[in-house]
């Protein structure tokens, strides 16, 4: 993307800017499970990257190990209930994938719920009752798989 400006008093005179691709390698843990999100420039045919301002992140790949990392789901969990949920790719994807528009965040891919107590319908308590509701600017593209068929 390039932003243009010009001068009024001549066409002839112009500056372009350019976005700024921004790339990172991110590992952290939680509850001592690594997660890693790594920005990606190369942007698969139908999806955009994530652009703030005039920095570029491309697409983020987000990574954990096989047995996932603890998740809590508000609505579809106790509030202090967490769920072993893994990260992965899901049709044309190599990884779990967020990508753009930043006011429409697309997420794509599969988790694999290994462990962990759902609910349905959804709860409705204080903890769900926020100003903000994110869910109608968010697109999910995502497979849900039982890692466990064990029911309770």
């Amino acid at each position: 993307m390039n932003l243009e400006a010009r001068d009024s008093a001549s066409d002839d005179e112009s500056m372009t800017i350019s976005l700024a691709p921004v790339s990172f390698d991110i590992s952290a843990t939680i509850n001592k499970r690594p997660i890693r999100v790594i920005s990606c420039h190369k942007v698969p045919a139908g999806f955009e990257p994530i652009k703030i301002g005039f920095l570029d992140a491309g697409v983020l790949h987000v990574s954990t190990p096989k047995h996932g990392i603890d998740v809590h789901v508000p609505g579809l969990m106790e509030p202090g209930v967490e769920g072993d949920v893994e990260f992965g790719p899901a049709g044309p994807l190599s990884a779990f994938t967020l990508s753009g528009p930043v006011d429409k965040l697309r997420i794509s891919g599969a988790w694999t719920i290994r462990g962990g107590d759902f609910t349905f319908p959804p709860l409705v308590n204080a903890e769900t009752a926020v100003p903000f509701d994110p869910f109608p600017y968010i697109t999910w593209d995502l497979d849900l798989r039982a890692g466990n068929r064990k029911i309770k």
